[in-house]
């Protein structure tokens, strides 16, 4: 497997819609498949949910760099547990899921998402994973560390946050 980035890629920003973004609450699709995944090096990352979701949870598998998701695993109702194959040569990978209540298929106000858990440039297989739902969550607030409550819906972005002036 490759390493990093795939080629023509560019950061996708969750917005209005406009040239090179999608439109609001519409999720990215994963830039590979899990028979591609499963072709090349990879490993495999399991683990579990600290409580019920009352919706459709989608695990996704990030990449640092990108913000995309690099795998997503959606689950039938009721599983509280996932497993992930994930390509190795990544570095800063991470895993997040989303609970969407409503079942719209689509990231909205009423949407529950996980903690985001850093893997780093793992290649031994992990099965030690708890994602714990953080209701509320603000989704423009995916990001390592203490999430912060929502106060109003803002339009969500997967590229990293810029540095706070000093």
């Amino acid at each position: 497997m490759g390493s990093g980035s795939s080629p023509g890629l560019e950061p996708v920003h969750l917005g209005k819609g406009g040239p090179g973004e999608l439109p609001p609450g519409v999720l990215p699709q994963p830039t590979m498949t899990r028979a591609e995944i499963a072709a090349g090096d990879h490993f495999i990352v399991r683990g579990a949910f600290d409580s019920q979701c009352d919706g459709a949870v989608r695990v996704d598998l990030l990449t640092g760099s990108l913000g995309f998701p690099i795998a997503v695993l959606q689950l039938t109702d009721g599983e509280s547990e996932f497993e992930v194959l994930a390509p190795t040569g990544n570095d800063e990978m991470m895993i997040t899921a989303i609970c969407d209540i409503d079942r719209d298929g689509r990231l909205s106000p009423n949407d529950w998402l996980s903690d985001l858990v850093p893997l780093g440039s793992a290649t031994e297989d992990r099965s030690d994973l708890l994602l714990h739902w953080m209701p509320n969550m603000d989704p423009g607030s995916m990001a390592l560390g203490a999430p912060e409550p929502r106060s109003e819906v803002p339009s969500p972005t997967l590229e990293p946050p810029e540095p706070v002036p000093q």
